[in-house]
């Protein structure tokens, strides 16, 4: 596993226990198939979906990620309005 994969499961992970396990993990899941930006794009969706309440520093970790891989911004922009 890179790092950059590691660090896309470490921004999931921040969300344990406030998104459903099954959703988190399915989403999550795409890494090991060499799929970091669509595991960064689920995540993204799934969180906005479900109204995934977030701090500054979890959206910063999400955004480091998304930046890094070159997800679609689109995916990240609507999570501002979950921060607080």
């Amino acid at each position: 596993m890179s790092d950059l994969d590691a660090r896309v499961l470490a921004a999931g992970a921040q969300f344990e226990g406030r998104l459903d396990a099954g959703i988190l993990q399915d989403a999550l899941s795409y890494v090991q198939y060499g799929e970091a930006r669509l595991a960064v794009e689920t995540l993204c969706d799934q969180l906005y979906e479900y109204d995934t309440l977030m701090t500054q520093a979890e959206f910063d970790a999400v955004a480091a990620v998304a930046a890094e891989v070159k997800a679609d911004p689109q995916r990240l922009d609507p999570l501002l309005e979950l921060v607080v």
